[in-house]
């Protein structure tokens, strides 16, 4: 279920909201993420990875855009988007399911 179906008419901006602060324009606190991730192994710094990563899969990976979305330094971005070229070219080299 995605936050736009379970919070239609939050403000909050935030990427995890909570009952509390759905209504609100503030973050979750740090508890809230602990006791809610971290028994499933998930950290905040492992989504926002995640994040950066689908974005430089989805939209293309470009390093300026990465670091101006995402408040990162170059160098960072540039890993980002090297890996990402990495797997799309990949992809790319994998045979169709059909042709094996």
């Amino acid at each position: 279920m995605t936050i736009a179906a379970t919070w239609p008419n939050s403000p909050n901006q935030h990427v995890l909201v909570s009952k509390r602060t759905s209504l609100g324009t503030g973050p979750v606190s740090h508890e809230f993420v602990r006791f809610t991730l971290g028994p499933n192994g998930f950290s905040i710094d492992r989504i926002r990875a995640d994040r950066i990563l689908h974005e430089a899969l989805t939209g293309g990976p470009d390093p300026l855009r990465l670091s101006m979305v995402f408040n990162i330094s170059h160098e960072t971005a540039l890993r980002y988007t090297t890996i990402a070229e990495q797997l799309l070219a990949d992809e790319l080299e994998q045979p169709a399911l059909g042709n094996r």
